[in-house]
């Protein structure tokens, strides 16, 4: 199936500058090289699958806490004890959201450098196509936000 561009769709939430939003998803991998497109990032992790860099499968050991803030987002576990990742908000180029032949809603924050060309790719199973929706509505709603202030602050 091809992917589903973010949406509007959002989980109930008003995300504000004082928001923490936390969502609970299972983690699948992380792959990096260049920058691809929507259509070929499907198929660059399908291959990663095949050589078993992501997971075809998870479980609840997988399970870990994308907490989305003003200052970006941070990966912990359950119990949010242990950090796995911290991304500042402007190194999130994009959050995309598709879904896969076997039922699998599947998130992915596209982090990168475009001065390096280095990108990584953190891929997330959602638990439905609501929550996948949720979460890149949590990102949207972030990006809005602070890109608002921003240039309230700069006039």
């Amino acid at each position: 199936m091809p992917p589903k561009a973010d949406s509007d769709d959002d989980d109930g939430h008003e995300f504000t500058l004082d928001s923490v939003v936390d969502h609970d998803v299972q983690y699948m991998g992380t792959i990096a090289g260049l920058q691809r497109s929507a259509n070929e990032l499907v198929d660059y992790i399908d291959n990663a699958k095949r050589m078993g860099i992501v997971a075809w499968q998870t479980s609840e050991e997988d399970s870990v806490k994308l907490l989305v803030s003003k200052y970006g987002l941070k990966v912990t576990d359950m119990r949010k004890q242990e950090v796995f990742a911290r991304i500042p908000l402007h190194k999130v180029g994009s959050v995309l959201h598709y879904a896969e032949e076997a039922n699998q809603h599947l998130v992915v924050v596209e982090t990168g450098d475009t001065e390096t060309m280095e990108y990584k790719y953190y891929i997330y199973k959602a638990a439905s196509e609501a929550q996948a929706r949720a979460v890149c509505g949590t990102f949207r709603q972030a990006f809005e936000l602070v890109f608002q202030k921003s240039v309230v602050d700069n006039l």
